[in-house]
Parts: structure tokens; C-alpha cells; sequence
């Protein structure tokens, strides 16, 4: 497997010698550097280009990146097909394990998003295009919810856990299997909070969302795990 700087040469020499290239920013846990740090991150890159029809309709310019073991092209799921992108992108799984998701985006679409995702770093700007970034990683700290959102939460995991007991009743599994993940496991997940370091804090914010959880029903809900344990689904 190429490491990284392998990988980062590769990425900022094609965009430096390609005119058709104006900038290149990522974004990322590769970009961030409180993310505990693997072989196995994606490359999150952008290309800012001048147009994306002379890459879209020659693929072989992406070669020069290794050789590719499968692909995604994703802007082409959609039917209606466009006579002209200003995103196109190229999710690449590559023969020595390396993953990078390239996108194409035009000045335009670029300076219109690059402010939509606080962790983007510059790489490049041969033109000095882009606007300056202050990177960090806020947009995706653990939100705790406020006491609403979280009785909306506890009130939907419970008013679907009476489907479950149906579907378990009638041996509609398939029914059963999809109320347990795609919706009571989903209200779980959302109110399943990252440990706060400042307890402190953590407490003196959210002791009504504490008194609010205080008040479920912990023999009911123990009960429901049991019956589907016995269940044997």
C-alpha cells in the first residue's frame, strides 16, 4: 500500500501540471488532526477545474493515480442524464488498498460549497481562487439534543416498540426486522451521546434530559429485550 505522502505527490502533481486544474482542497479525517489516524482513511479531494466535460469524457486520465480495482461513478445513477456537470465525482477502491473519492468541481459549484464543510483544507490554489479557511473540526462534534428532541426520541422508540410485539406475534419477520432497524434502532442511536470529558458540564446542561430518562420505564423496556430474546430473531 502507498503511503501517504506517496499518495499526496501523486494528487498535487497531476494538479499542478494540468492547466485544466485550478485548486485542490480536501476534506476529512484525513484533514483532521484530531482523527485517530489509519491505512484505511479515504482521500477526500476536490479538484477545481475550469470544466468537467474533457475529464468526464476521457476516464483515462484518473489512471495516473494506480491501478484501480473497482469504481463508483455516482452523479451517473441519476436517469436523467445532464448535457454538463459542475460536480462529478470518481470514488476509487484501488489494487493496494488505497481509497480516494475524487470530485470535480467548477470555480462556481466550489466557491459556493467550500464554507459548507468546516474540516476543508487547501492543498493548492495555483490562481489564489479560493477563499481563506479556517479549518476545524466543529461540524462534526456529537450535538447533545435539546429536552425536546430528546422526549421526541424516547416517545417514537416507544410508540414503535407496540409494532414490534405485532410482528413477533403474527411471525412476520421481515416486518419485525425492519421496525427493529431501520426505526427503534435509529431513535436509540440518535440519543446515544459521545462521553463528555467535562461531566461537570455535561450534567449541569442536560439534568432535565437526565430527569426526563429517569422516568422510562425500565422493567418494560427490559421486558421487550427479553421477549425478543426468546424470540430467537
Amino acid at each position: 500500500m502507498r503511503d501517504n505522502n506517496e499518495v499526496m505527490d501523486q494528487i498535487i502533481g497531476f494538479a499542478e501540471k494540468d492547466n485544466r486544474v485550478l485548486a485542490v482542497y480536501m476534506n476529512g479525517s484525513r484533514v483532521n488532526i484530531n482523527a485517530v489516524k489509519d491505512d484505511y482513511q479515504d482521500y477526500d479531494v476536490v479538484y477545481v477545474v475550469r470544466e468537467t466535460e474533457s475529464f468526464i469524457e476521457d476516464e483515462n486520465w484518473i489512471s495516473f493515480l494506480g491501478e484501480i480495482s473497482y469504481m463508483q461513478l455516482p452523479d451517473n445513477f441519476d436517469i436523467n442524464a445532464k448535457e454538463t456537470y459542475d460536480s462529478y465525482a470518481y470514488l476509487m477502491q484501488f489494487m493496494d488498498g488505497v481509497r480516494i473519492d475524487l470530485t470535480l468541481k467548477t470555480k462556481e459549484r466550489a466557491l459556493r460549497e467550500i464554507r459548507e464543510d468546516s474540516l476543508t483544507k487547501v492543498i493548492l490554489d495555483k490562481e489564489k481562487i479560493l477563499p481563506e479557511v479556517k479549518m476545524d473540526d466543529t461540524d462534526y462534534w456529537v450535538k447533545l439534543p435539546t429536552e425536546k428532541e430528546f422526549s421526541n426520541t424516547c416517545n417514537e422508540f416507544w410508540w414503535c416498540t407496540n409494532n414490534i410485539a405485532k410482528g413477533l406475534w403474527r411471525r412476520e419477520i421481515p416486518y419485525f426486522q425492519d421496525i427493529i432497524n431501520f426505526i427503534n434502532r435509529k431513535e436509540l442511536e440518535k440519543n446515544a451521546f459521545m462521553e463528555s470529558r467535562n461531566t461537570d458540564r455535561l450534567q449541569c446542561k442536560h439534568r432535565k434530559i437526565r430527569k426526563i430518562y429517569g422516568q422510562v420505564d425500565k422493567g418494560r423496556l427490559r421486558k421487550v429485550s427479553y421477549d425478543i430474546y426468546r424470540s430467537g430473531y
